[in-house]
């Protein structure tokens, strides 16, 4: 009996240790997928050209022929990567993946413009600053997820006309800029809890744009925010906002309620100021939407609010 024990002790010690060492290897063959995905092997120096910038480091353009996938180096003849351009736009139809490194600071203007076959890129966390028009009409771009405070005043259009459905914005950005996601297929947005303005057009023509989260600390929305929201029935304010322009739903169409959480925001706007913009029919171009507003709220009207009807809720 004593024997038969220590047999079986015998084998359940060598499994144990049969399946501690397989999971080993396990867990080191994912990590070692996971380091090649964060790092992999980078496109030949002949792919880029560069010019050197006045700390020491580079900033480069890609110009290499005839690939799907791209990864831009760390570094170049001993020196570090920290900056995209371009010389000027050209079409790009072949290269789908972009990677760029955890080097890079900032995509310069228009680098990736017209890249219509773009359909993913990473964007490392590293990134201060995303220039204008850096991915326009990369109409095969799908999504977004952008981890730092890299959009600025200097990013307007960054993203027009390019096939966007969904985005992910970082807890870090604090101005979503003109006209940066117009035109484009994004069906719904949540705001993060760090954003203090949304520029001007910023989410204009987007026609699918069925539901917007707008968080509280928001201060500011801009003329034609959301212009030719064709889909968008609803929309709350938070209480922080304090400035609006009539204009942010401009041919918000289906739009029926705006709703108010705090005091009546500035939002006043002359007839005159629409007729100098549009020429005809101002009912085509204003949305015919309810303001909503809780009841003790300072500052609106009834029946009426700036023209809208408007009711408790």
């Amino acid at each position: 009996m004593k024997r038969i024990l220590s047999v079986l002790l015998i084998v359940l010690v060598f499994l144990s240790l049969f399946g501690c060492a397989g999971e080993t290897a396990e867990t080191a063959e994912n990590k070692a997928t996971a380091e090649t995905k964060e790092n992999p092997e980078s496109n030949p120096p002949e792919d880029f050209e560069y010019k050197e910038l006045d700390d020491g480091t580079i900033k480069v353009w890609y110009i290499g022929k005839d690939q799907e996938r791209v990864v831009f180096p760390e570094t170049i003849d001993g020196k570090t990567v920290t900056a995209t351009y371009t010389m000027l736009p050209v079409e790009n139809n072949t290269v789908c993946s972009v990677h760029l490194p955890n080097t890079i600071t900032e995509i310069g203007p228009a680098t990736f413009e017209k890249w219509t076959a773009l359909e993913e890129i990473h964007l490392p966390s590293s990134l201060t600053q995303i220039g204008m028009r850096a991915f326009m009409e990369c109409t095969s771009l799908k999504s977004i997820e952008i981890k730092s405070s890299c959009l600025t005043k200097r990013s307007e259009e960054c993203f027009v006309n390019s096939g966007l459905e969904t985005v992910i914005l970082s807890d870090e950005i604090t101005y979503i800029p003109n006209t940066c996601f117009a035109q484009t297929k994004i069906r719904q947005i949540v705001m993060p809890k760090s954003l203090k303005e949304i520029g001007r057009g910023a989410m204009g023509g987007c026609t699918e744009l069925e539901m917007i989260v707008l968080n509280e600390g928001l201060l500011t929305i801009g003329d034609n925010a959301f212009i030719g929201s064709l889909k968008l029935k609803e929309i709350i304010i938070p209480e922080s906002v304090k400035s609006i322009s009539e204009l942010a739903f401009v041919q918000c169409a289906n739009l029926e309620k705006v709703k108010f959480e705090g005091d009546a925001p500035d939002y006043q706007i002359d007839d005159a100021v629409l007729k100098a913009i549009y020429e005809d029919d101002l009912s085509e171009k204003t949305a015919n939407y309810t303001v909503c507003y809780r009841e003790g709220a300072v500052g609106f009207t009834s029946p009426e609010w700036c023209g809208h009807p408007t009711e408790i809720w």
